[in-house]
Parts: C-alpha cells; sequence; structure tokens
C-alpha cells in the first residue's frame, strides 16, 4: 500500500505526527509532500525516512516495482 499527505503551512505537526505513526505501523509507504519547500519526506517500510528535493526523483520501491516521478515534474508550475 501507498498513501500520500500534501502537508499544508496550517497542519499541526502533532497532527502529522500522528498520521505518519498510524502508516508507519501499518508498513505502509508513505510520503508527505511539502509544496512550500517544494520536497517529499519519504518513509518506506523497514527503510530509514529519506527527504528527496526538488532536484531528485522519488521512486515507489518494493511497492510500487519501476515507478519514478522527478520532483521537477510534481512541482512543475
Amino acid at each position: 500500500m501507498w498513501a500520500v499527505e500534501i502537508i499544508s503551512p496550517t497542519e499541526k505537526a502533532r497532527a502529522i505526527r500522528n498520521k505518519r505513526e498510524i502508516y508507519r505501523q501499518a508498513g505502509i509507504l508513505y510520503w508527505e509532500m511539502y509544496p512550500n519547500t517544494q520536497s517529499v519526506d519519504i518513509y518506506a517500510p523497514g527503510e530509514p525516512m529519506r527527504t528527496v528535493d526538488i532536484d531528485g526523483t522519488v521512486d515507489g520501491g518494493s511497492v510500487l516495482p519501476g515507478f519514478t516521478l522527478p520532483l521537477r515534474e510534481l512541482f512543475a508550475k
């Protein structure tokens, strides 16, 4: 399973952490997208969190094999 959350500037850190923990405990690939910084925090099952910035590419890992997306395309204006 895979979940993507677009984080708005008005969201509370505690609410974000609570959702993140639910996804992590369920073993779900979870992306937190931050439009303001044009970055994505990736929480993949069994791996440390990693941050991908505008110059990077996100991938689906073992959950979505073969899926890749350059963040420049995702955050294109």
